[in-house]
């Protein structure tokens, strides 16, 4: 019996000692989901007022010709991904938030997944047209980021 308790004792310390460390894998895995929806959503975004005035109000109208994956939150995420490729990780980390602008949860996530974790993920995909890497510039400026 004493046996059996130092075993079960021992399980919980474990299991115990595990969930800080898949609290956090779930919430990159959650923080990532939601950048990687933007990624690929080419829906017309949901706070246009707050791309305006910015190299990005082209996106919020919907298309920026010479994008790829032309629409709202593709776009502005081909310059996400322009950016962090170039290492404006804070342009980049700033975008991935606006993009979830209409979802108070989604921008947490990516603000508690942190700017350079963010930057990294988005290194991950593959390319993003030369119209995107000039926005990811003009934006930086505007945002006094790098």
């Amino acid at each position: 019996m004493t046996r059996t308790r130092a075993v079960v004792t021992f399980l919980a310390v474990i299991m115990g000692a595990m969930l800080p460390i898949h609290a956090a894998l779930a919430q990159q895995s959650e923080a990532e989901g939601n950048i990687d929806w933007c990624v690929h959503d080419t829906g017309v975004v949901d706070c246009p007022v707050l791309y305006g005035g910015t190299p990005l109000a082209p996106c919020a109208a919907g298309s920026f010709i010479g994008i790829p994956n032309t629409g709202g939150r593709a776009c502005a995420m081909d310059v996400a991904i322009a950016a962090a490729q170039n290492n404006y990780c804070a342009t980049a980390f700033w975008i991935a938030q606006l993009c979830q602008c209409h979802n108070g949860h989604a921008q947490q996530t990516i603000q508690a997944y942190g700017q350079e974790n963010t930057c990294n993920f988005l290194k991950g995909y593959s390319s993003y047209s030369g119209a995107a890497l000039e926005v990811a510039r003009a934006l930086s400026a505007f945002l006094g980021a790098s």
